[in-house]
């Protein structure tokens, strides 16, 4: 009997360690299981900021009126170089007729990678208006060809493929570039030079629905 007794006192120091390791464990799971599902919901909420922008950036990026509620937007994707992988285009419709065009690029040339930007462009295939869709340049420098900041974008409405001297003036082009964020001046303007030359043999029927999956980069 006093063995039996002298045995369960031996086992508590075991008995509180192992209860001690198995809470330590459960509050450990708890605070990862917290950190996840807080980092998933930021993820979330950021997507949902993002989409919205893009949205409304969209509306943005033709003439007015040219998106409107009858219009219809056919969402493909794109991956070409010039352009970027799983890029977005959408073809832009009303009344059946194609009306223009909106597609996302990217470019590595600029301080902090990537630099996506967008392009609304007319049917044939004329640039109407670029913007920044995503960017991490340094603030102070290289975000000084934000929209929020500057017209600088606005030298780029109207150009094409045939446009002169596609470069800034720094490097033997006919574009102005801004003093102080010359790289990523010229990163936007070079990008959007290969984008037009890229775009010019895509043909956007076989391309792959956004929601149908991806296509193999050409």
């Amino acid at each position: 009997m006093q063995q039996e007794i002298k045995q369960k006192k031996q086992l508590s120091p075991f008995l509180r360690s192992l209860l001690a390791g198995l809470i330590l464990s459960l509050v450990s799971a708890l605070c990862v299981y917290l950190v996840l599902k807080a980092e998933h919901e930021t993820a979330a909420t950021i997507k949902l900021n993002r989409d919205a922008k893009m949205e409304n950036m969209l509306m943005t990026m033709l003439p007015n009126n040219t998106i409107n509620a009858n219009s219809n937007l056919k969402c493909k994707i794109v991956n070409k170089k010039g352009i970027g992988r799983n890029m977005k285009a959408y073809i832009v419709k009303n009344n059946g007729s194609i009306d223009g065009y909106i597609i996302n690029f990217s470019t590595a040339k600029g301080y902090t990678n990537p630099l996506l930007l967008i392009a609304g462009l007319d049917k044939n295939l004329n640039v109407h208006r670029v913007d920044i869709a995503l960017s991490k340049e340094t603030p102070g420098i290289g975000d000084k060809v934000d929209r929020r900041k500057s017209n600088y974008l606005d030298i780029l409405n109207n150009t094409n493929v045939n446009t002169p001297n596609f470069d800034v003036r720094k490097f033997g082009g006919s574009f102005d570039y801004i003093s102080g964020a010359t790289v990523t001046s010229r990163a936007i303007v070079v990008a959007t030079h290969d984008m037009l030359k890229s775009i010019q043999d895509i043909n956007f029927k076989e391309l792959a629905d956004c929601q149908e999956g991806k296509t193999s980069e050409k």
